[in-house]
């Protein structure tokens, strides 16, 4: 869990690789359409009126380069625990929707939350994580796993999930590396997670 956020604003770097973010919030602006025709307003008020096609059209140009809609984020973020202490760097590759039509790329809200705390010091154990969640057929779900640990340590696991016909799914290898900032380590709960990944 991250204690501390921070806000990033990705519409200039998608503006200097060809995305018209105000002429795309004009033509997502729809307030009227038929089958021919297609009513849009600006911020300013102005409304214009096309075809379908001239809609599509224009929708394409807006879009320049992300015609499929969407782009990805690659960055790192930098911060100290305290004044005087090494600096740390958390990088991350973000997917972002250039717009949300129907909440497109939005995850289902989680209908549960388990939590599991690791050992600081210790090889070749296992932490069992009682789930209780239920699937229909051809449905899907979302729950989390808040992982938590005493004391900043490294961590190589794996997760596997069992269902009640006793099939099993496993993930790959994940490396998390594990640290508290020392006005936390009274609290391990309040902790922050600098990465995690499949090792090479």
């Amino acid at each position: 869990m991250l204690e501390n956020q921070a806000e990033i604003r990705v519409e200039e770097a998608f503006s200097a690789r060809g995305l018209n973010i105000e002429e795309l919030d004009t033509l997502t602006n729809i307030i009227d359409r038929d089958s021919k025709i297609i009513k849009v307003k600006s911020e300013s008020g102005l409304e214009t009126v096309m075809t379908v096609d001239e809609y599509d059209a224009a929708l394409n140009k807006s879009l320049g380069p992300f015609v499929d809609e969407v782009g990805t984020i690659i960055g790192a973020i930098e911060f100290v625990e305290e004044v005087g202490a090494p600096k740390r760097v958390v990088r991350f590759r973000s997917v972002v929707y250039v717009f949300n039509a129907n909440r497109r790329g939005l995850p289902k809200p989680p209908t549960a939350v388990y939590h599991v705390e690791l050992e600081p010091v210790g090889q070749n154990y296992k932490r069992v994580v009682p789930i209780s969640q239920e699937l229909l057929p051809g449905a899907a779900d979302r729950f989390l796993i808040n992982v938590m640990a005493k004391a900043p340590s490294n961590h190589q696991f794996r997760v596997t999930f069992r269902d009640v016909t006793n099939q099993t799914i496993q993930s790959p290898w994940i490396y998390l590396r594990y640290f508290i900032p020392r006005s936390r380590r009274a609290n391990p709960r309040a902790v922050q997670i600098s990465r995690s990944k499949e090792p090479s």
